[in-house]
């Protein structure tokens, strides 16, 4: 589609418009586009009279200007115009879906991008795993790696996370919990997510998300009653999420 609207614009174009080609980099071309494949390369001869092959995954987008409507600068083609390198900011909301129950989370985490395949950043969150009764907020934080598959501004994405996951232990005012007065303390976290990313700012994706817990329980009704028990939460994890 791309590489239909360069042509239908190229065959438009008059002596009288100039290109102006913008790269990744951050540098500006101006001259004449003579060919434009956004698999594989952008050809354009200079005013100089210089021709130029520049690799399409270079190109971050293309607009004309022609002396009738000297104001007006027409967008020709934007193929790729999502930053492959530098920081990112990822916000999520997702739901956590088990057999047994489900539940919600929300988390953020900010990285910088080395590669388009590779990035590395931290991230905070606030979650619950299980929404039908009582359940103790998690707020996890994590480490995570994630890169971006396609040079494409619909393209699939990864991300793979690690941390701890932190309970507040409260130790005067105990919590109820199943009849049982109940002291939670969290521990470590895993997640990992498959998705797409749609644009440059949207995101949908699944994936799996395992959190340890674990609760030091007082019988209600007869205090040397006691014990602990240890949780693995295991949960399907379903979201959407904002990219900047």
């Amino acid at each position: 589609m791309a590489l239909m609207t360069v042509g239908a614009a190229l065959s438009a174009q008059s002596d009288d418009c100039r290109d102006y080609v913008y790269l990744k980099d951050g540098s500006l071309l101006k001259g004449k586009i003579t060919s434009y494949d956004c698999a594989k390369e952008l050809v354009m001869t200079t005013w100089s009279g210089l021709e130029m092959h520049i690799p399409a995954s270079g190109v971050s987008k293309i607009k004309q200007r022609c002396k009738d409507d000297p104001r007006r600068l027409r967008l020709s083609a934007a193929p790729y115009s999502f930053s492959d390198k530098g920081w990112y900011h990822a916000t999520r909301a997702t739901m956590l879906a088990g057999a047994s129950a489900n539940g919600v989370s929300l988390q953020h985490s900010s990285g910088v991008m080395i590669h388009r395949l590779f990035g590395l950043g931290v991230g905070a969150g606030i979650e619950q795993f299980n929404t039908g009764y009582y359940s103790p907020a998690n707020y996890p934080v994590f480490a995570e790696i994630r890169g971006y598959l396609l040079q494409k501004n619909v393209t699939p994405f990864y991300t793979l996370g690690a941390g701890y996951s932190f309970m507040p232990r409260q130790r005067n005012g105990e919590q109820f919990f199943e009849g049982n007065n109940s002291l939670w303390k969290g521990g470590y976290m895993f997640q990992g997510q498959i998705g797409y990313r749609i644009g440059n700012h949207f995101t949908v994706h699944g994936g799996i998300r395992i959190q340890r817990m674990q609760e030091e329980w007082t019988s209600s009704w007869l205090s040397s009653f006691r014990g602990i028990n240890t949780y693995l939460n295991k949960r399907f994890d379903l979201g959407i999420g904002l990219l900047l």
